[in-house]
């Protein structure tokens, strides 16, 4: 990884400085961290990586919860789409999100912000990367079957 400001460590710590800040309800706070943190990730990692999923869905929840509703639908189908991508449709962690957009789109509900875990930037896998400068594509609909239950530590606004 790069040293400096701009690289995946300094992301991870953003990414878990905003989860405690929205546990102790510093919304401000959590969003300037997730927004940096999301921020580094696409410059490093690109728009279709799953690590940037993360911090887009965890900035979408946020805005959702301070009432940006249009912000964060455009954040969270860009989260729940790289993750199927990546991870394919019936994995966990996409019905979860393609969960978390749904309840969003009928009831303004959403998940808390997921922490990254320190071995996943290293780790994690990338989802196919589309044309240059093309912005991934949510379904229309999410897969069937998605479970009502939203991410691990989850909470409601």
């Amino acid at each position: 990884h790069a040293q400096g400001p701009e690289n995946l460590d300094v992301a991870l710590v953003l990414t878990e400085l905003g989860v405690n800040a929205m546990q102790l309800d510093q919304r401000d706070a959590a969003e300037d961290a997730f927004r940096r943190a999301l921020a580094i990730r696409e410059k490093v990692l690109g728009t279709n990586h799953l690590l940037t999923a993360e911090s887009a869905s965890n900035l979408g929840v946020l805005l959702q919860a301070k009432g940006d509703r249009d912000t964060a639908l455009l954040l969270l189908r860009q989260a729940a789409a790289v993750t199927q991508v990546g991870l394919g449709s019936n994995n966990p962690l996409a019905k979860s999100r393609w969960a978390n957009l749904s309840q969003v789109e009928r009831t303004g509900c959403t998940a808390a912000p997921a922490a990254s875990a320190p071995a996943q930037h290293s780790s994690a896998p990338q989802a196919a990367e589309p044309r240059p400068g093309s912005a991934p594509q949510a379904p229309a609909t999410p897969p069937p079957a998605a479970p009502t239950k939203t991410e691990h530590n989850n909470w409601s606004f």
